[in-house]
Parts: structure tokens; C-alpha cells; sequence
């Protein structure tokens, strides 16, 4: 798969979730000979793009119990990502405010 606009480490990552749907972050550091916080990192600098693009789809990479994967947004894994991440946001804010 061709993700152009990505880093080379962004574009490794995001071609082996791709090739492994719900591969698990341990595994994912291994076969990428990094570390797990390596890979959250490069999540993390992924997802601050936004979508992917990718043979005229949006995806968006999510991570859950399953492990990480590609997902079009209209997806149920995609909704139940995005409810646990938003709670967890408005989590992290009410403490902020609580200062």
C-alpha cells in the first residue's frame, strides 16, 4: 500500500497494521525492531494528522483490546473507539479544570 505523505517510520508502521489487521503493540514493536513506546508515539503522530487516505477511503488507525487496525469511520469499531477515547478526553479536561 502507498501512504505517500507519511514519514518512513509512520509509513512502515501503518503498511504492517494494514497487511496484520488487529496486530497487538508488543508484536508490532517486534517486527518493526522498536519499542512499544516507540510505536505509540508514531500512533500518536499519525492520528494528529487525521484520516488516512488510502485508495479513496478514509480510514483512521484505532487501537482497542483487539489490537491496532484500519477502520472507515461509519464502522461500530470505529464508534466504540471514538466513545472510549472522547470519555477518556473529558476525563483528562475536568481534571485540567479542577487546577
Amino acid at each position: 500500500m502507498k501512504f505517500k505523505e507519511y514519514p518512513q517510520e509512520e509509513k512502515n508502521l501503518l503498511e504492517m497494521v494494514w497487511k496484520n489487521p488487529n496486530i497487538k503493540q508488543a508484536e508490532l514493536a517486534r517486527k518493526l525492531n522498536t519499542s512499544s513506546r516507540n510505536i505509540r508515539n508514531r500512533v500518536h503522530q499519525i492520528r494528529l494528522k487525521g484520516v488516512v487516505n488510502l485508495a479513496g477511503k478514509e480510514l483512521y488507525l484505532v487501537a482497542d483490546n483487539s489490537g491496532y487496525d484500519l477502520v472507515e469511520k461509519s464502522t461500530v469499531r470505529f464508534e466504540m473507539w471514538k466513545k472510549r477515547f472522547s470519555a477518556q478526553i473529558n476525563d483528562m479536561l475536568d481534571v485540567r479544570d479542577k487546577w
